[in-house]
Parts: C-alpha cells; sequence; structure tokens
C-alpha cells in the first residue's frame, strides 16, 4: 500500500470565531478527492473570543485538527506562523492567514505546482479588495521592500503559500528571533514560482492590523532584510561634510575679501534645520537596527505555547 502524502495547514488565527468553521470547511474541501492526507494546525495567539472553544468543537469531530494556543498576545501572525511550521509534520506546508481574505481553493493550484517539482509557491495578490488608501500603501510598500532588499523577493506577496519540507526544515534550522515569515521564505531560495490570486476584503470579523502597526512591522522588515538605510546615512553624511567644508571656505574667504555682506543669521538658521534633521533621521534609522540586534542579544524566544489541543503523538 502506497503511504498518501501529508498536507500540513498552518493557521494563525486571532479573534476568528466568527471564520474558523467556514475556514475549515473550504481548507477539506481540497482534500475530497483522497489523494492526500492533511492536518489542520490551527496557533491561536491568546485570542480574546471564543475561538479555542470554535476550534476544539471541530478537533472532536476531525482528528486531523490541531490547535497550538499560546501563552499571551505576541503582537503579530509571525511567531504563529514558525510555531505551526515548527509543529507540522507534512511533506508540505501551506501557510494560510485566518480572516478568509485568502482564498482557501487556491491550495489546489499550490499543490499542483509543487508536483511539478517546485520547492516554494508562494500566492502573489494580483487583485485586491479594501480602501484604496490601504491598496496604495501595501502596493507602495511591497515595490520598496524589493528596491530595498540585498535578495530577489517577489512583488505583492504574502504570507499565504506552500513550502516543501526540505525548506521547512532549512527554517527550522534558523536561530534568530525576529523572523519575517514571507522574507525567510524568500531568503531559503530553492525551486520557486508564484500563483496569482485575488485578495478579498475581511466579511467577518474584525483585523487587528492597523496603519501604526503596519508601520511598525514594515521598518522590521527592512531592517531584516536590507542594509541599504545604513548605505544611505553615509551617504549623508559624506555629502553634508562636502557642503559643510565648502560653507566653511566661502564664510571665510567672504569675511577677508568683502564688507558689504549682512550677518548671515538666516544661513546659519536654515543649516542647523537640515543638519538637525539629517541627524534625528539617521539616529532614527540606526535606532531600528540597534533594537534588532538587541532583541537577538537578548535570545529571548518569540513565542511561548501555553498548551497543544489533540497534540500529534510520536
Amino acid at each position: 500500500m502506497i503511504k498518501k502524502k501529508i498536507i500540513s495547514i498552518v493557521v494563525p488565527v486571532y479573534n476568528e470565531s466568527l471564520n474558523v468553521q467556514e475556514l475549515y470547511k473550504r481548507i477539506t474541501s481540497n482534500f475530497t478527492s483522497g489523494v492526500y492526507d492533511y492536518e489542520i494546525i490551527f496557533v491561536d495567539n491568546s485570542s480574546q473570543d471564543d475561538t479555542v472553544d470554535k476550534i476544539s468543537s471541530i478537533i472532536r469531530q476531525d482528528g486531523n485538527v490541531r490547535c497550538i494556543v499560546m501563552s499571551r498576545n505576541f503582537g503579530t501572525a509571525q511567531p504563529s506562523i514558525i510555531a505551526g511550521v515548527k509543529e507540522a509534520s507534512g511533506n508540505a506546508i501551506v501557510t494560510i492567514d485566518g480572516d478568509l481574505q485568502d482564498p482557501p481553493e487556491t491550495i489546489k493550484e499550490f499543490i499542483k505546482k509543487w508536483e511539478e517539482g517546485y520547492q516554494v509557491v508562494y500566492g502573489v495578490r494580483a487583485k485586491r479588495e479594501g480602501p484604496i488608501i490601504m491598496k496604495i500603501g501595501y502596493w507602495a510598500f511591497s515595490v520598496l521592500f524589493k528596491k530595498l532588499s540585498y535578495m530577489d523577493y517577489p512583488l505583492f506577496t504574502g504570507d499565504y503559500g506552500l513550502i516543501d519540507e526540505i525548506v521547512a526544515n532549512e527554517i527550522r534550522k534558523l536561530h534568530e528571533n525576529d523572523i519575517v515569515y514571507r522574507g525567510i521564505r524568500a531568503w531559503v531560495g530553492f525551486k520557486q514560482t508564484g500563483i496569482e490570486y485575488t485578495r478579498y476584503d475581511r466579511a467577518k470579523g474584525v483585523s487587528s492590523s492597523n496603519i501604526l502597526k503596519n508601520l511598525r512591522w514594515a521598518t522590521r522588515w527592512i531592517c531584516n532584510f536590507s542594509e541599504k538605510p545604513l548605505q544611505w546615512i553615509s551617504n549623508f553624511a559624506a555629502v553634508s561634510t562636502v557642503i559643510a567644508l565648502l560653507s566653511i571656505i566661502y564664510y571665510i574667504y567672504s569675511h577677508f575679501s568683502r564688507s558689504d555682506i549682512p550677518t548671515g543669521t538666516t544661513t546659519i538658521v536654515i543649516l542647523l534645520i537640515i543638519f538637525s534633521s539629517i541627524q534625528l533621521l539617521s539616529l532614527s534609522i540606526i535606532g531600528s537596527y540597534i533594537a534588532l540586534i538587541v532583541r537577538e542579544i537578548k535570545g529571548r524566544p518569540n513565542y511561548i505555547v501555553k498548551e497543544v489541543i489533540n497534540k500529534k503523538k510520536d
């Protein structure tokens, strides 16, 4: 008897009690043919509603479903994704958000590409619903991140996608704590391809994201995968030094050669504002990198598991 391949589905959730039942049904619809076995791993980021109860109800009906419950809320879905990847035992692992904005039906297409030999299949958000301002913001950040990153990062991707177990094993070996999953997935390499899909607006529940959180995470993503901001500081410093030297030479020359030059209060104020702004910007950029270094040096885990419901037996 040929053993079926297992597809692990990792689903980070936070306050998604309105969505988990429908999400479960739509995920399992990909496996009605019986060609593959599946396991679904919900990772709850310390929800404040009855999300865990809803998942527990699903587990009582389907032994292929498990739930990792975090000891507290760890800020974003990134630690939850990593926890799920480490817990998964499938031949391939799919990660999908629990808010139903990413259509679970695309999983079939991911698996088809995986069977063709691709070890990473990522979802490409070809179309996106939602407020126009948010769409412009996501588009701008994706383009900026690609230009700043020191690797070939695919445009308009999220965490939704599939990785082979070989790729998962490489991710599990990483010792860094401040992991951005979609960036690490691109960084590990291997044979990769994308599948286009439409990312829908949230139909049920309330998003835990907002503009400020997105800006903070954008900064952390850039610090994780780009050194260009630090290079810019060096360039600013070089240009500023040249301007300062030329200004010194000009004012010394003017002082001795001309007597009609008025007191340069305005010039001094303008120069102070310019250089002070550059210094503050430089310090904020350096501070972001230092904060990242501090988090890594401390070595604290990026998540703590409180319990695993229906833990897989070894």
